[in-house]
């Protein structure tokens, strides 16, 4: 009587097939003008590839590695030689098929031998880095040397510099961890360096809304300044600009959200409904001011800063350890609801800094309560730093504007913490 087949080993060469298939997907539709047997490697090759990689890990796992070896090596050669013969035929001497050829086999048999997640999502980031060529190759061309030689210095201090630093509080005071601090100050670099390469890859023109909202994520700050100039130039449109500035602070709320779910999943609890009140409020006042005229817009240059330049990482690190050590004194003076006023004060001018200390004070219930009403408040008071700021480098009337599309949000937010809080 014949065995069973084995449910695990059917799973896991039908995630291989799928990688393959994934993957093929994607070259083939890159190369779809190209007819029947005018390339070396489609769908159907793809998905072959991954199932190989998939059997002869199989294969190896009840053999030996000499199986899986011999296959990778005798795939690859023949791969490569089909591929340089299309090359020349095309004048095409991209490397890229063939690589994600190699990969495709490597996932399959990852996927046989290894853990099966960790080859789906390897595959699916392969497609993904493939999918996106034309921008990849659109923004190193715009990549300046400046900005380069900032994120090259920077990984590089990160790397060598980090794992040479105390991981361990060394001053009287149970504040100052270098450590700690060097790490969230790279994490909030890299958030925001994502926001500052959207603004790159779309490009400054590409649309109001889409430029305040990635902008928003690099320095909202930034963009309520660009776009309250615009008003001497784009007079009459207060509403549209007052809509791009509260996208801003929207996008940095979510940026906020995001670093507690990085630093402080439990700390997300608490604020995530609130953000989500705020920014359905805010939502309904960008779709209201930008359905009153055409949606293209005025003409639009942001004018953000790289965040991976070394000064300002160094400030920020500065500005986070002056914040712990303020809510440290801020707290053995007033208790648990010290924080909240030093929230208010440095939210004026900062959002990630409160965040961050926030983060590390929420270690039990009472205290969580406090971090998270704490960093509400200071989005609340930044983004009212905001309203002031319209109206200063604009006028009275965008000022008001960007009140209008603030305050609601900032009530609705203000009422769902309190009865989710209690």
């Amino acid at each position: 009587m014949s065995e069973a087949a084995d449910p695990e080993l059917l799973y896991r060469l039908g995630v291989a097939l799928a990688i393959g298939f994934l993957l093929g997907i994607e070259r083939g539709w890159r190369d779809r003008e190209a007819g029947e047997g005018h390339r070396a490697a489609g769908v159907r090759t793809f998905s072959l590839l991954g199932l190989l990689g998939g059997v002869a890990g199989a294969l190896s796992a009840a053999t030996g590695p000499l199986v899986l070896a011999i296959t990778l090596l005798v795939s690859g050669v023949g791969l490569a030689l089909f591929m340089y013969r299309e090359a020349l035929h095309e004048g095409d001497f991209s490397a890229t098929s063939l690589v994600a050829a190699l990969l495709t086999m490597s996932l399959g048999a990852f996927a046989a031998l290894g853990d099966v997640r960790v080859a789906g999502a390897a595959g699916v980031a392969a497609t993904v880095l493939l999918a996106v060529k034309e921008p990849l190759h659109s923004w190193v061309a715009r990549l300046t040397w400046r900005e380069l030689k900032s994120g090259l210095l920077l990984a590089a201090m990160t790397v060598i510099l980090l794992p040479l630093l105390p991981d361990r509080t060394i001053d009287p005071w149970g504040v100052f961890n270098p450590y700690q601090i060097w790490l969230l100050t790279v994490l909030i670099a890299a958030v925001s360096f994502a926001g500052y390469c959207l603004v790159r890859m779309a490009g400054p023109r590409r649309g109001a809304l889409l430029s305040a909202l990635a902008g928003g994520l690099v320095s909202s700050t930034a963009v309520t300044l660009s776009f309250s100039r615009l008003v001497k130039t784009n007079g009459g449109h207060e509403p549209m600009l007052a809509a791009c500035v509260v996208a801003s602070g929207t996008a940095m709320i979510f940026r906020v959200a995001v670093l507690l779910a990085l630093i402080a999943p439990a700390l997300l609890r608490p604020v995530a409904p609130a953000v989500v009140a705020a920014a359905t409020c805010s939502g309904l006042f960008i779709w209201w001011a930008f359905s009153q005229r055409e949606r293209t817009g005025p003409p639009v240059v942001l004018a953000v800063e790289n965040p991976f330049e070394l000064a300002e990482v160094i400030k920020f690190s500065l500005l986070l350890t002056v914040i712990l050590f303020g809510a440290q004194i801020a707290r053995d003076t007033f208790g648990e609801s010290g924080l909240l006023i030093l929230a208010a004060i440095s939210g004026i001018a900062d959002v990630d800094a409160i965040t961050l200390t926030a983060a590390r004070l929420s270690v039990s219930p009472p205290s969580r309560e406090i971090a998270a009403a704490a960093i509400l408040v200071a989005v609340f008071v930044n983004n009212l730093a905001k309203v002031a700021l319209s109206a200063w480098a604009g006028n009275p009337r965008l000022g008001a504007w960007v009140l209008a599309g603030t305050l609601p949000g900032a009530v609705a937010a203000g009422a769902v913490f309190l009865m989710v809080s209690h």
